[in-house]
This record gives C-alpha cells, sequence and structure tokens, in this order.
C-alpha cells in the first residue's frame, strides 16, 4: 500500500512545452506499507503518471544523495515522470535494501505506473541491479559508482546479466577512492549489450567535480527512457563501449 502522509508544497501544473523547473521544495512525505513494515521517502508527483523515476540511496541512507544530486535532479525528471525518493528499513541489510524496492515497485504498479528507471549510487547501484532485475515494471537500472561488497558475487552476476534487454547506465569516477572504476568496468562487461558505460576521469566517489555533466546525462537518459516504448533487443542508443567524460 503505497500512502502520500503529507504534501509539503502546492504542485504547479506543467505540460511538456513548459520549460520552467518543478521547484526542490514540492516533495510529499510518502510511506509504503509492507509485510516486513513500513518504508519511508518522498514522493514528488508529474503529470506524467504513468512513468516514475525511483532514486535510491547508498549506505547513509540519504534521500537527497550523493552531495544533493537527487535533490538537484528531481525537478528536471518530474517533467516525464513521478520521483519517489526512497530510503531504506535497514541500510546493513542487502536483502532488506533489496525488499524495500521490490514492495515499492509493486505499490506504484497497483497505483498505475507502468514503467520505472532505477537510479542508484553506492550501495544503491547493487540494489537496484538485484530489484530491477526481477521486476517486470522496470525499464532501465542506473548505477552510479555501485558498492558490490554487500551482495553475494555469483547473486550478482546473474542479476547483471539478467537486466538485459533493459536499459543498463553505470557511471564511475577515475579518482574514486571508495569504490574503484573497476567495479563498473566488470559489471559493463557482465551486462551484455544492453549496457553503456561512462567513466569520469578525475571524478571521486559522489560526483562533485563533473555535477553538471553527470546531472545533463541523467536527465537525457532517463527521460529517453521512459518516452520510448520498451521492447527486447538491443536498445536504441546504446553504447557497447565505455564513454570518456572529463572532469574539471
Amino acid at each position: 500500500m503505497l500512502r502520500i502522509t503529507k504534501t509539503a508544497s502546492s504542485v504547479p501544473t506543467h505540460d511538456l512545452t513548459d520549460t520552467r523547473e518543478y521547484p526542490p521544495s514540492n516533495a510529499i512525505s510518502l510511506t509504503v506499507s509492507t509485510p516486513l513494515g513500513p518504508v519511508h521517502g518522498l514522493w514528488r508527483p508529474s503529470i506524467r503518471n504513468h512513468a516514475a523515476v525511483l532514486f535510491l540511496p547508498g549506505r547513509d541512507n540519504a534521500l537527497t544523495g550523493p552531495a544533493d544530486l537527487y535533490t538537484q535532479l528531481a525537478p528536471a525528471l518530474q517533467r516525464a515522470a513521478a520521483i519517489v525518493q526512497l530510503g531504506y528499513r535497514r541500510p546493513d541489510s542487502f536483502s532488506d535494501c533489496r525488499a524495500c524496492v521490490l514492495d515499492t515497485l509493486d505499490a506504484l504498479s497497483r497505483q498505475g505506473i507502468e514503467r520505472v528507471a532505477l537510479i542508484g549510487w553506492d550501495i544503491g547501484g547493487t540494489v537496484a541491479i538485484a530489484a530491477g532485475s526481477q521486476s517486470p515494471l522496470v525499464t532501465g537500472i542506473a548505477c552510479l559508482a555501485p558498492d558490490t561488497r554487500a551482495s553475494d558475487a555469483s547473486d550478482l552476476v546473474a542479476a547483471t546479466a539478467a537486466i538485459s534487454p533493459r536499459r543498463f547506465l553505470l557511471a564511475h569516477g577515475s579518482a574514486d577512492m571508495v569504490i574503484p572504476q573497476s567495479v563498473s568496468i566488470l559489471l559493463h562487461a557482465q551486462a551484455g549489450h544492453s549496457s553503456e558505460l561512462a567513466l569520469y576521469i578525475r571524478e571521486t566517489h559522489d560526483f562533485t567535480r563533473s555535477r553538471a555533466a553527470i546531472l545533463q546525462r541523467l536527465t537525457l537518459w532517463t527521460t529517453a527512457l521512459l518516452r520510448t516504448p520498451f521492447k527486447p533487443g538491443r536498445p536504441t542508443g546504446a553504447y557497447p563501449r565505455p564513454i570518456l567524460a572529463a572532469s574539471r
């Protein structure tokens, strides 16, 4: 059960020709009731009520994402989809994090959502792979500096292989001292032709140096994903080789 519990501010009406941004303050408190207990987060409505984007946090369980990345990204994506900034019940339990996402996807499906993009950072990237590969609602998964240490290696390989034909975007900084970029390179190789890899030169774990570039890439990738019919086979615009993105 998905329940909106508190409205923070009014939501403006936008059409597809509107170039204004939704204000970052228009988030609504969200509770998803599940057999294992409630899952809390933020909901940002959109006039495009058939699609949604789920933002998954890292080990810190911060709904705003790394250095407020999700808060900055949400307003642009609201023109294409509703936004859920999800929290975990137990961020120290990988299996429970995955259950939180799957329960939320089920709740969104009951609300009429037909297409979902998952965007996860740090452990949220690995949770996105584990949950997204199991859900027919998910049409694309974006992993930002994914932390794979909490997941079983064989399970992760199987989940990564099961992502196709969904779109799969991996982004990582070459100067990440928390999770090496080799993790994303390996996942990219395991995922097959549906995978796209962007390596940001001199970027760190929280994507602060190349913030404008990562915001633009995620906006374009997610918007195109949710507005294009999802069909099996090689997705249009998928990149079989890594893309190097310079960071100033």
